[in-house]
């Protein structure tokens, strides 16, 4: 759902007609999710090539992110150790034997790939076949250090879900309110955080984080400092923000029941648009996908190209385990 600000230059100088862009356009779409599910497309609208291992559910079979550099594309996820697939051509894809645990983001930045662990360990490729290990948040000490702190016996459970990169400064966030950030990834910094018992979504645009939680939106620049953006209104005390990403040009958040839009991340106004996906990818401002929650098959990937005021189904080949959609300049067409 978190597209590296590389990603959104590449494709911002293509020359678009009507809905989609013209045969000018440049690499392919790249879909993967829950279930191993992974698929191609050349256009955006109709997808093959579809490759998975089961039915999405929440398994070691569970992929969670996605980015794209060097001429390929890295997916990652895992629920007891580290799966990374790796693609060159969007038809066949590659493991290699790498593990460091469960891995919850993936960023290119501009020269090479960091995957990022739920414990906050790191390691980086050039072509992402070949894996190093190079830092370690060691969330779990920082966890047991806090729970102590708070007389808590049963401990702090906390999964650092998504990563986002801004101005060199990497930022994850996740379960409990849990936000961690470095600019070097031997020092970490662990927030005060914003909201308690929240499950945070979070997202950048190169310059800002974002992260929504259970009624609030926050943002900030460095990773530590986190200021309050705005406070939702929500009808149904169970509501809460399913997704954040950055289209190139605004922020869009979705809660169950509403969407609302920030064009800097600080003022955020409710957008007049009816279902609008609670969970979905933004490729640039006339490209959107939506799918169902990442534990469900996706039997409709939605599409829009009118900045989700309409929604229409693109061709899929069977029902898709869907978490991230990208796309992939550098990838010729298949």
């Amino acid at each position: 759902m978190n597209h590296p600000p590389i990603l959104i230059a590449c494709v911002a100088i293509l020359t678009f007609t009507g809905t989609f862009a013209t045969a000018q356009e440049e690499g392919i779409y790249i879909a993967t999710g829950h279930g191993l599910h992974r698929v191609a497309s050349n256009d955006g609208r109709t997808w093959t090539n579809h490759v998975f291992e089961g039915e999405p559910s929440h398994n070691q079979n569970d992929l969670a992110a996605i980015a794209v550099g060097n001429g390929v594309c890295v997916t990652v996820g895992g629920y007891f150790k580290s799966n990374i697939y790796v693609t060159d051509d969007g038809v066949n894809w590659q493991k290699p034997d790498f593990n460091i645990g469960v891995l919850s983001g993936v960023i290119f930045d501009g020269d090479r790939f960091l995957v990022f662990g739920q414990g906050g360990r790191v390691a980086e490729s050039k072509d992402g076949l070949n894996w190093e290990k190079v830092g370690d948040a060691e969330a779990r000490d920082y966890l047991k250090e806090e729970a102590e702190k708070l007389g808590l016996e049963k401990g702090i459970k906390s999964n650092i879900r998504m990563w986002a990169e801004a101005n060199g400064v990497y930022v994850g966030a996740g379960d409990n309110s849990m936000i961690v950030s470095t600019d070097d990834l031997e020092n970490w910094h662990f927030a005060e955080r914003v909201e308690p018992h929240a499950r945070l979504r979070l997202a950048s645009n190169g310059e800002r984080f974002v992260v929504g939680g259970k009624k609030n939106l926050y943002w900030s620049e460095d990773g530590k400092n986190w200021n309050l953006a705005a406070e939702i209104p929500m009808e149904n005390e169970k509501d809460k923000f399913t997704d954040i990403d950055w289209d190139g040009e605004r922020f869009i958040a979705s809660t169950k029941e509403t969407t609302w839009e920030s064009p800097d991340g600080k003022s955020w106004t409710q957008l007049d648009v009816k279902e609008f996906p609670r969970f979905f990818s933004l490729i640039r401002p006339d490209l959107y996908y939506g799918f169902k929650n990442y534990w469900q098959e996706t039997d409709k990937l939605l599409v829009s190209t009118d900045g989700g005021k309409t929604w229409e189904a693109t061709e899929i080949p069977a029902p898709l385990g869907v978490t991230n959609v990208i796309h992939a300049p550098e990838i010729e067409k298949f």
